[in-house]
């Protein structure tokens, strides 16, 4: 289609500026060129087109993202800087090219980061520019076809029965135990559930522990899970409770990141049991195999 006639079409339905377009019209003017859509525009045959530029609207959709969590906003604020960095801030929206984003991805990639992270940098930028489009800033998307999504890890460490033993033995205190115990028999993520526990989410008469979880809350219905408490679990549990200062609430109160690094690297040398890489996640994978 190079432009519109004059006689009426089937699909189209021309009342001053007012149209009823199929699909096919639609994407088609949606992809013009500002230029062409300006001169459809100004005789009336199509409204005035939105426009904006990267840089602005980049701040507007990191403004209007209110309900985020501060790790997402982080992370979607990291692509943001990454997109200012490889385009001039007055690029306009309708200019960018499917062959310009994939130069981006390409620039991600001989920067240094791994394949995971230029997949999530490329998984925010499609977000970002998907919200665009029902806004009439962009037609389609020149993001959408960047290949994102989750990396298998290629870790495949299994920590055995026998050395979560024998690091349970090592730990200083039962609130290491317990920390060691909710990653590793609940499959617990750390710190952002284990931390958030207190004593009345331990329900030992049945066993189970009331979990909030906050990567999911957003999800009706998901604000928290039921894990059953194992019997290994229940004896680590039972011994930290009895154990705990009267007015302490939390199972877990145990700060610091690098701190927390070096105190396991000291429990592990001490239990004398290999240190194995991603800490807490290969935890997590390892109560999934058993």
């Amino acid at each position: 289609m190079g432009c519109f006639s004059s006689a009426p079409r089937r699909g189209i339905k021309t009342t001053g500026i007012s149209q009823f377009l199929d699909a096919d019209t639609s994407q088609w003017l949606a992809d013009l060129p500002d230029a062409m859509h300006a001169k459809l525009s100004g005789v009336g045959l199509v409204p005035e087109r939105h426009s904006t530029v990267l840089g602005p609207w980049l701040e507007k959709y990191m403004a209007n993202r209110t309900g985020l969590k501060p790790e997402s906003k982080r992370k979607l604020g990291q692509t943001t800087a990454k997109l200012m960095k490889h385009f001039p801030a007055d690029t306009p929206l309708r200019s960018m090219t499917p062959d310009q984003a994939a130069d981006w991805r390409t620039w991600l990639v001989g920067s240094g980061l791994s394949e995971a992270a230029v997949k999530t940098h490329c998984g925010n930028v499609k977000t970002i520019f998907n919200d665009a489009g029902p806004r009439g800033l962009v037609g389609k998307s020149p993001f959408e076809h960047l290949k994102s999504g989750t990396t298998a890890s290629q870790e495949t460490r299994y920590v055995t029965p026998d050395e979560i033993d024998k690091v349970s033995e090592a730990c200083p205190d039962h609130e290491w135990k317990v920390l060691f115990g909710l990653a590793t028999y609940a499959g617990l993520r750390v710190p952002s559930e284990t931390h958030l526990l207190t004593w009345p989410d331990v329900d030992f008469d049945r066993g189970r522990l009331n979990v909030p979880s906050p990567k999911t809350e957003h999800f009706t219905g998901h604000e928290q899970r039921d894990v059953p408490i194992t019997p290994k679990l229940m004896t680590i549990l039972q011994a930290a409770f009895d154990a705990a200062p009267e007015k302490q609430e939390r199972l877990v109160t145990i700060q610091g990141k690098s701190a927390v690094t070096r105190k396991v690297r000291a429990i592990l040398k001490r239990a004398g049991v290999a240190e194995w890489p991603r800490l807490w996640q290969t935890l997590r994978s390892s109560c999934e195999k058993e």
